[in-house]
């Protein structure tokens, strides 16, 4: 599992969505994903043989797409805490 932002009563008031109350310390990718945009990641790649190369471009795909949704939950994030007057980059970073 992905290890979550330590502060979660925190990112559950941010998001303040009815989905956002599964936040717990611990949350994989693919959760946290819906939870910010409606629809999970695609793990279909996640148990494949990443060791021969040169990887798949279904491998890179699923590669890029779960650093790119880290920066777009990050913004997020970023946005909705501005909304409610909370740094949450302070918050983060504490």
């Amino acid at each position: 599992t992905f290890l979550f932002f330590q502060k979660s009563e925190i990112i559950k008031k941010i998001l303040n969505s009815p989905n956002s109350k599964k936040i717990s310390n611990k949350i994989s990718l693919s959760e946290l994903t819906k939870i910010c945009f409606g629809k999970p990641l695609n793990k279909s790649e996640c148990i494949s043989n990443w060791s021969n190369k040169p990887l798949r471009p279904n491998q890179m795909t699923y590669a890029a797409l779960d650093a790119l949704v880290l920066i777009k939950i990050y913004d997020l994030i970023q946005e909705k805490g501005r909304e409610c007057s909370i740094n949450f980059e302070e918050i983060a970073l504490s």
